[in-house]
């Protein structure tokens, strides 16, 4: 880019110099607040031919939607939001996404001399974002010379770099100092540009090196019983290193199954050997009599307590293989692991550890055929409730994209969501497993990837992210968002907290929204259904283009207490 733009002032050379960076690193769409700070920002964003996809008037809902996006689109996104509480309000996204590792570049505008100072609109803007990024940069007060335009470019060079690092990847900061009494497009009188000056070729920077992989074989098979003819279970998280291909191959060679969350990627379609119902089938006595001899967890701990409770029971040793560098795993603390494994650690595991036991892979497989029978004859017989709402929901035919919200709801669909050929991609918020911004992580899963997606949330998470359906008004995004409305935090139901005096109103917590009004608020189509035949008609419809519809589930609030426990002893076998 010629950064001889038509400017007024000498914070437009600045952002362009800054913006030519983020886009060498790959960015092209980005998500803005617009403020007086970060005005030359957000023009210079437009005219340097950034895609702006959603102009957002809510941050913790703009980051949660940029986060969406970037994981759909698999691209790196920017997000650019003015000074002061307009960053704090990044901090929840950022604290989902650093986890994730989504590459997110915050370009966040600052008042120059601002920390500590006192000024209007100001704090420590790099101190609130430095613990959920993977690198930030505080820039110095606009300088356009050419000595500063060098270094400013080598050093966003190093800090972008870190976007793409598959071990360290994930969101950076850059903190930007702008000038302007009232905004940042504040002219600057009897201010000359300097002549123009082309970019600098320079080679790509580097990457952080990489951590140490722990691929000494040797070193393994000292730490591991790595034998032929193991009893072992592959059992996948929310961020599966392996894709589907290296799943079958290994499991296959192996004689494993495989344990597969629901937001793994390994469901729908199914990998072979593949298991749904590990959440239940871990009660069963014919599962609990024989014991595993290794377990290889593929990324993050599995989302269901019962697996939890099963692996942290089990005496078999365990190695990790992670997408990115190690993290604490309370599962499986002092496991070896894998970073980023590759296909000569994936025969390597073949030629130590197979062929596996057929008959342990036959047993789960049978035992698993068996539960989702039983599980299907219980929900076919249950009344209107929220487990039946929630089943309809997971199995509904025709949404590509699938995003499921935290708590209560990503149990069900867990649970409910089981083998299908047609492929569908299925987001979670399991970064620190919240229910903060479900409803605008949705939206911007659908900016992008393009297709109809279906949300299943509960009322408090629908709640808690209002302001994310703003969103809606992204042209082109179409599909339905299903609110379980059980009067407030039904899980807490489960853990005997009802016997709490006050329960109802201080845990428990009714909405007492009227989510119809709410969606008429943001001009989406809403309906409201109160039978289980409602939910599956409206489900069957086309969706409408373009729009957001919204189903409130109105169930009873006491339905899932009442359901839960018979669904769960006949998926174990024990009634």
């Amino acid at each position: 880019m010629n950064l001889a733009t038509a400017t007024q002032n000498r914070n437009s050379l600045w952002v362009d110099a800054i913006l030519t960076e983020v886009r060498e690193a790959g960015v092209r769409q980005a998500v803005v607040c617009p403020g007086g700070r970060s005005a030359a920002l957000v023009v210079g964003l437009a005219r340097a031919g950034f895609e702006i996809v959603h102009v957002a008037t809510d941050e913790r809902s703009a980051g949660f939607f940029a986060l969406g996006l970037a994981r759909a689109s698999r691209t790196p996104v920017a997000i650019c939001v003015t000074s002061g509480s307009a960053v704090a309000n990044l901090l929840p996204a950022l604290t989902e996404g650093e986890p994730l590792g989504v590459p997110l570049v915050v370009l966040t505008a600052d008042r120059p001399g601002g920390r500590g100072s006192g000024l209007p609109q100001t704090t420590d803007q790099v101190g609130l974002c430095l613990p959920a990024v993977r690198g930030s940069l505080a820039l110095a007060d606009p300088d356009v010379t050419a000595e500063a335009l060098d270094a400013l470019q080598a050093a966003l060079g190093d800090l972008l770099a870190r976007l793409g690092d598959a071990s360290r990847g994930g969101p950076v900061h850059v903190n930007i100092p702008l000038h302007g009494e009232f905004t940042s497009a504040d002219a600057d009188v009897g201010w000359t540009p300097p002549p123009a000056r082309p970019r600098i070729a320079r080679a790509p920077a580097a990457a952080p090196p990489a951590p140490p992989r722990d691929s000494d074989w040797a070193r393994l098979r000292a730490l591991l019983p790595l034998r032929p003819g193991l009893r072992g279970l592959i059992v996948a998280g929310h961020d599966a290193p392996l894709s589907r291909q290296q799943v079958e191959r290994l499991a296959g060679a192996l004689r494993f199954p495989v344990l597969a969350d629901a937001a793994s990627g390994l469901r729908r379609p199914p990998v072979a050997g593949l298991v749904c119902e590990a959440d239940v089938l871990v009660l069963r006595p014919a599962i609990l009599a024989v014991s595993p001899e290794l377990i290889i967890r593929l990324g993050p701990p599995p989302l269901s307590l019962t697996l939890q409770r099963y692996l942290a029971g089990s005496a078999a040793p365990a190695l990790r293989l992670l997408r990115a560098q190690s993290r604490p795993d309370f599962l499986a603390r002092d496991a070896p692991s894998l970073v980023d494994p590759t296909e000569a650690d994936i025969d390597a595991l073949i030629a130590l550890l197979g062929p596996g036991d057929a008959s342990w892979r036959e047993l789960w497989l049978k035992q698993s055929a068996d539960c989702r029978t039983r599980l299907d004859d219980v929900i076919r017989s249950l009344p209107w409730g929220e487990c039946s709402a929630a089943h309809a929901v997971c199995t509904a035919p025709g949404y590509p994209l699938f995003h499921v919200a935290n708590s209560m709801s990503a149990r069900h669909a867990n649970i409910y969501v089981g083998r299908r050929e047609a492929p569908q991609r299925i987001f979670m918020n399991r970064g620190v497993n919240g229910i903060d911004g479900t409803v605008s992580t949705f939206l911007g899963e659908l900016a992008g990837s393009g297709v109809t997606g279906l949300l299943l949330v509960g009322d408090q998470a629908m709640v808690h992210d209002m302001n994310g359906l703003e969103a809606a008004r992204v042209g082109g995004l179409t599909g339905t968002i299903c609110v379980m409305n059980n009067e407030g935090g039904s899980l807490f139901d489960l853990f005997g907290l009802p016997q709490l005096p006050g329960h109802a109103r201080l845990i428990r917590n009714p909405t007492n929204v009227s989510f119809e009004a709410m969606a008429a608020a943001f001009g989406q189509p809403y309906r409201r259904c109160t039978t289980l035949e409602a939910v599956r008609a409206a489900l069957a419809e086309e969706p409408l283009h373009g729009r957001i519809r919204i189903l409130e589930m109105a169930v009873p609030a006491g339905s899932l207490l009442r359901d839960i426990e018979p669904l769960y002893r006949a998926g174990a076998g024990l009634g």
